[in-house]
């Protein structure tokens, strides 16, 4: 839980991150599911104006193959500026004294993001076959992020992709024909 000293220099972070004039922290919990990171989702005005928010940082127990806030939020932010349906990136806070650790903010999305139950509800994602094609593209954006210093990767390690329009018409197999040779 967040103190009123961490609520009030989390407030001051948001603002000077996102500049802006007020930051008010209206409601902090955590956010369930998660079993190595702790995710709060924020709930503030920002210049009087609601904005939702997630806060990811380590809790008390890690392991240590995961990769760290920072590198986390720096993947975060070569796929958003791909063009990946991710959160927006909002800020990196390499400061313990904010709320404890290092942690990223990012933008709230609201959903369900338990892919369990988005598989079985079919009420969630809506038509398999066009679910299953959105998830094509996205994943086909996720091939335009190359890490800072490789081969033909621009400043910042993303460039951007060019996508082509789904197997029907592109001049490649459909997998889901069959050949009638």
């Amino acid at each position: 839980m967040l103190d009123a000293d961490q609520r009030t220099a989390l407030c001051a972070w948001i603002g000077r991150t996102l500049e802006a004039g007020t930051v008010a922290l209206d409601d902090a919990r955590p956010l369930t599911g998660g079993s190595i990171q702790e995710n709060w989702m924020l709930s503030c005005r920002v210049d009087g104006a609601p904005r939702g928010f997630v806060l990811r940082k380590d809790a008390a127990a890690t392991i240590a193959s995961s990769r760290s806030r920072a590198e986390e939020f720096r993947i975060l932010r070569a796929a958003f500026a791909a063009g990946v349906r991710v959160p927006e990136p909002v800020g990196f806070c390499a400061d313990p004294g904010v709320v404890g650790a290092p942690f990223a903010l990012m933008g709230l999305v609201t959903g369900i993001g338990l892919g369990p139950r988005v598989v079985k509800d079919t009420s969630l994602g809506g038509d398999r076959a066009a679910l299953a094609e959105r998830l094509w593209r996205e994943l086909a954006r996720t091939h335009g992020i190359l890490r800072a210093g490789s081969p033909g990767a621009p400043a910042g390690g993303v460039r951007p992709v060019a996508l082509p329009s789904p197997a029907r018409g592109s001049g490649m197999a459909d997998p889901g024909r069959r050949s009638r040779a």
